[in-house]
C-alpha cells in the first residue's frame, strides 16, 4: 500500500560530505565530493520521466565545532 503524503528528506551538506535521509530515515544516502574552494550553492534536479515539484525547502548554516575558528 503507497502513502498518499508526499516524500520528503533531509539533505546536510558539509563542505564535502553530502547525506540525505528519507522515509523516515528508512533510506539513506551518503556520498563524498571534491567541491571547488569556490562552490557556494546546491542545486536540485531531477531525471525522472515525470514532473516533480519542490513544496518547501528550509536551510540553516551550521557554525564550526572548531575552537577560534570563525563561522
Amino acid at each position: 500500500m503507497r502513502s498518499r503524503e508526499p516524500p520528503s528528506s533531509q539533505v546536510f551538506v558539509d563542505h564535502s560530505v553530502i547525506e540525505c535521509y528519507a522515509a523516515g530515515g528508512r533510506a539513506v544516502v551518503t556520498e563524498r565530493t571534491y567541491p571547488l574552494d569556490a562552490a557556494d550553492g546546491v542545486a536540485l534536479f531531477n531525471e525522472g520521466s515525470a514532473a516533480a515539484t519542490l513544496r518547501s525547502l528550509e536551510a540553516h548554516e551550521l557554525r564550526t565545532i572548531w575552537a577560534g575558528d570563525a563561522a
